[in-house]
This record gives structure tokens, C-alpha cells and sequence, in this order.
């Protein structure tokens, strides 16, 4: 039975711990819906990792069913 107890208090302790840490940072409203444009890009917060180009919580990546030819450029969409 203290086996069971030291169990369920270790599995609480878990929980509470993953529950108080801060969610990931994500797209920043504010700066999106801003009447004027954010000087540089990552002030949108699109991004969870700028070097990798990870993104963000809540963007999604997407392809077009047709692809619209750009010089043989690479892109990235995003939605959010």
C-alpha cells in the first residue's frame, strides 16, 4: 500500500510540474493585428525556432495541390 501511495504521489507531482510550465510561445497577436508592419519578421512570432525554421504553435505548414513555377526558388508556406 506505501508503494501504491509513494506511486500516485510521484505521478501527481509529475502532472502539477508539466501543468505550471509556460506553454510554448506562439504567434504574437498584437503584433499581427498592429496597424503598421513589424520591422523585421520574427517580431510575429511565427516561428518556435528561427534557425531551423520550426514553426510556431497553432502554424500549420501547407503545399499547393499545383505548384505555381518561381524560378526553381524553395518556399515555405505557412498558415496561422
Amino acid at each position: 500500500m506505501r508503494t501504491a501511495a509513494r506511486l500516485i504521489a510521484v505521478l501527481l507531482a509529475g502532472c502539477l510540474a508539466a501543468c505550471s510550465a509556460a506553454p510554448p510561445a506562439g504567434p504574437k497577436l498584437s503584433v499581427i493585428l498592429a496597424e503598421a508592419p513589424a520591422e523585421t519578421l520574427s517580431a510575429y512570432g511565427l516561428f518556435a525556432d528561427m534557425a531551423t525554421a520550426t514553426p510556431a504553435r497553432g502554424v500549420a505548414a501547407y503545399d499547393l495541390v499545383n505548384p505555381l513555377f518561381s524560378d526553381h526558388a524553395l518556399k515555405h508556406r505557412l498558415i496561422f
